[in-house]
């Protein structure tokens, strides 16, 4: 759990580090994603453990974040955090999650600060426990889908890993779902 934990909070401070420099271009939510899974490769290293990127993670991160997107503008979504519309996207069907697995969500808004008077790393503290509030477990089950607040994976030698970084709303989040495969 801590391992996740650890390189999901690596990677979204990543997001926040380029997100005090980028200028919301096309370009810069891909450098934005290969900085987060840079940092996720580095971090997972360091505890004698791999990460891959797949296209399916990332198709389930996109996904995710699309979906979240278009509950926002739905009426009958009443809760509109970010928290939450991940949430009710995860219980959405086609959203990529296989039966039997269980998949780690963390999101982060991408905050731009108006002020250089804070230094990066009290930006970063902020980003991190942001991170913190923001992950729950997803399961596929025979019986629907499980969504349980925080992380309920242990620790794990082995994940893949896909980013996905958008607008819900006004606001942009960048969204991480690792699943352990080892």
């Amino acid at each position: 759990m801590k391992l996740f934990k650890k390189l999901a909070a690596a990677a979204l401070a990543a997001v926040l580090a380029l997100s005090m420099v980028g200028c919301g271009k096309a370009n810069s939510v891909n450098a934005t994603k290969q900085l987060v899974l840079n940092l996720i490769a580095d971090s997972a290293a360091q505890g004698d453990a791999e990460v891959n990127n797949t296209a399916a993670m990332d198709g389930i991160a996109q996904n995710l974040l699309n979906k979240a997107a278009e509950l926002y503008g739905s009426k009958e979504q009443n809760e509109k955090s970010a928290d939450a519309l991940l949430i009710a996207a995860s219980k959405e069907d086609g959203m990529g999650f296989e039966a039997g697995k269980t998949y780690l969500v963390n999101c982060a808004e991408d905050y731009q600060y108006k002020s250089s008077l804070m230094p990066n790393a009290y930006k970063q503290q902020f980003f991190f426990m942001n991170l913190m509030q923001s992950s729950f477990t997803v399961q596929l089950t025979q019986n629907g889908v499980n969504v349980l607040p925080g992380s309920r994976i242990n620790t794990t030698k082995k994940a893949d890993v896909g980013v996905a970084v958008g607008k819900i709303g006004d606001k942009t989040y960048a969204v991480v779902v690792m699943m352990p495969i080892k």
